[in-house]
């Protein structure tokens, strides 16, 4: 950070230093602070309610306090993950469907040899 030579100054360093510390800290809260703001009025958000078992519930509370998170910010990350997961799959099978119907099909005994095969490199 500052340095200043000498024995004599080696307080003054110090304060220096922990002033310097402290504005650096102070600027980067304040940055943090306004890109948190600015992403709140840039994503809007909808209040979802969910009726869950009193277990999960503590579950949850109990998670929220060791990661120092809400328990609506860790719920709003699992429905997030949950939904893509969902979607990822339904497409996957949409997919699959929409093959069948091009007529892009293998016989089983064919999918089974690529299985085999598979098995071989193991």
């Amino acid at each position: 950070m500052f340095d200043v030579e000498g024995k004599e100054t080696y307080f003054l360093q110090i304060i220096l230093n922990v002033f310097l510390l402290f504005i650096n800290t102070t600027l980067m809260y304040n940055l943090v602070y306004i890109v948190y703001k600015m992403m709140r009025l840039i994503m809007s958000s909808t209040l979802v309610s969910a009726r869950v078992p009193d277990e999960l519930a503590q579950r949850l509370e109990s998670l929220a306090q060791t990661m120092h998170r809400s328990k609506s910010f860790l719920a709003a990350q699992a429905i997030e993950e949950f939904v893509y997961l969902q979607e990822w799959q339904v497409h996957a099978i949409k997919e699959g469907m929409a093959a069948v119907e091009r007529g892009e099909i293998v016989s089983h005994e064919q999918a089974v040899a690529v299985l085999k095969s598979w098995a071989k490199g193991v």
